[in-house]
C-alpha cells in the first residue's frame, strides 16, 4: 500500500475518504499532543505528590507534639 492510497476515516457515524499519507499525518499530530498531555500530568502529580509527603510529614510532627513552624 503506497502513501497515496485511499482510505476511510470514522467522523462520527460517517466514513470520510482520505490519503494514507494524511491520514498518517493527522495520528503521528495526536499522539504527540498525547505525549506531551502525558508528560504535563506526569509533572503535575510529581507535584501533587510531593505537596502531599510534605503535609503527611507536617501533620504526623503536629500529632508527635512538635510546634509548627509557621
Amino acid at each position: 500500500m503506497d502513501d497515496v492510497a485511499v482510505v476511510f476515516k470514522a467522523v462520527g457515524p460517517v466514513l470520510i475518504q482520505t490519503t494514507k499519507e494524511k491520514m498518517v499525518a493527522e495520528l503521528t499530530e495526536r499522539k504527540e499532543l498525547a505525549d506531551t498531555r502525558l508528560k504535563v500530568l506526569e509533572r503535575q502529580e510529581a507535584r501533587a505528590r510531593g505537596q502531599l509527603e510534605s503535609l503527611q510529614k507536617e501533620v504526623q510532627r503536629l500529632l508527635s507534639g512538635g510546634q509548627s513552624s509557621g
